[in-house]
């Protein structure tokens, strides 16, 4: 299989934390990106093989696209694909205030069957800390309209916030869990460089959570959504049964996609990485032909490092067959050795089936105990 990944480079208002790449609405060119991606899609297809059977519209922010361009790109992504086009799972990114009826069956009519809205908090003090665009109700009814299409709902939230405590990190995730959406993905506010929060933390004006003030909201997370029937099938990323992110999920596989648009990333399954430029005009004016980008190709201690970064994000971590037939005996022995060593400090285990996996005292620090293996291993 492969995926599809389009980057929509708008948004009406950029929140604080945000370093994704992203210009303003009120300039946006919809018809000319809509066209120089498909323009794309059509010169690179051939670089991955098999059907695409995932496509995911992020952002930016999709649901600011007019309805009228985003049905004509979903159309043309299908056609330029022919029969190669097997898309079981399309999923769109949304603003809680840019859902209505209307737009819900329009996003339906494009062929979207999955929803990932940014709801971040259910605490309007919360929500204007980060200056997201919606309030609490509105997120809410979002949530609630878009529950009742039967499509799959996904619902991003976000803790550590400025001005957040246990108790409302409690509060928001109890209304969530309550409302069953079926996939949550919870993640923790990042300071990165660059940022209006990076800036306002060097002024003193907003105070980073502690490190065991995050390690006791992530506990809450992970106890509040298993207590609500979701199984934790990846770091951040929680899902009810049968209902995983197809998509995403393919990320953390090593499975191939190709990423259209300003800033998108696309990967070959093999030892390619391509990442265009995050530049919108510069893309608008290739047209997507020969879209300005670089390439990065793994060597052997890279590949391994990502196998390892990837796969014990997820819950059922990595068999070591499988890695013993991609990097070989000796790595193998290394591996095994490395991770019987660290066994007893309880972040790591290794079953009697012979799979590697982080414990939920590893998960807690996955970073260090991912990056000293691999130090190790490399």
């Amino acid at each position: 299989m492969a995926g599809l990944y389009m980057h929509i480079p708008y948004c009406r208002r950029k929140c604080i934390y945000c370093d994704f790449y992203s210009g303003g609405d009120r300039r946006a060119r919809w018809q000319e990106l809509a066209d120089a991606s498909l323009a794309e899609l059509q010169s690179r297809k051939s670089e991955v093989c098999g059907d695409f059977e995932t496509l995911y519209l992020g952002g930016g922010t999709p649901s600011l696209c007019p309805d009228s361009e985003l049905r004509r790109l979903t159309a043309g992504l299908r056609s330029i694909c022919g029969e190669r086009w097997n898309v079981s799972e399309a999923t769109i990114e949304l603003n809680p205030d840019d859902v209505t009826d209307e737009r819900v069956e329009k996003w339906q009519e494009a062929g979207f069957n999955r929803f990932s809205l940014g709801v971040q908090s259910l605490c309007d003090e919360e929500l204007a800390a980060i200056r997201r665009r919606h309030d609490a109700a509105t997120a809410v009814n979002a949530m609630e309209l878009l529950m009742q299409t039967g499509c799959d709902v996904s619902v991003d939230l976000m803790y550590a916030l400025p001005g957040q405590s246990r108790r409302s990190w409690q509060h928001s995730l109890d209304r969530v869990a309550a409302m069953q959406p079926q996939h949550i993905s919870a993640y923790a506010l990042m300071y990165e460089d660059g940022t209006a929060l990076s800036a306002l933390e060097k002024q003193g004006k907003i105070r980073r959570a502690s490190d065991g003030e995050y390690i006791a909201m992530y506990c809450t997370l992970i106890d509040t959504l298993s207590a609500a029937g979701y199984e934790h099938y990846e770091i951040s990323n929680f899902a009810l049964p049968g209902h995983r992110s197809r998509h995403n999920s393919s990320y953390w596989q090593g499975m191939p996609y190709i990423g259209l648009g300003p800033a998108a990333h696309s990967y070959d399954g093999d030892r390619a990485r391509r990442a265009n430029n995050p530049d919108i005009e510069g893309y608008l004016a290739s047209k997507g032909i020969c879209v300005p980008h670089q390439t990065e190709h793994l060597d052997d201690a890279m590949l391994l490092d990502e196998f390892l970064l990837t796969r014990l994000r997820m819950c059922e971590g990595f068999a070591v067959d499988d890695f013993r037939s991609r990097f070989g005996k000796n790595n193998t022995q290394r591996l095994i050795a490395e991770v019987r060593k660290e066994m007893p400090h309880g972040g790591i285990e290794m079953t009697a089936e012979g799979t590697v996996r982080l414990t939920r005292q590893g998960v807690m620090t996955s970073d260090s105990i991912i990056l000293d293996l691999a130090s190790v291993l490399s």
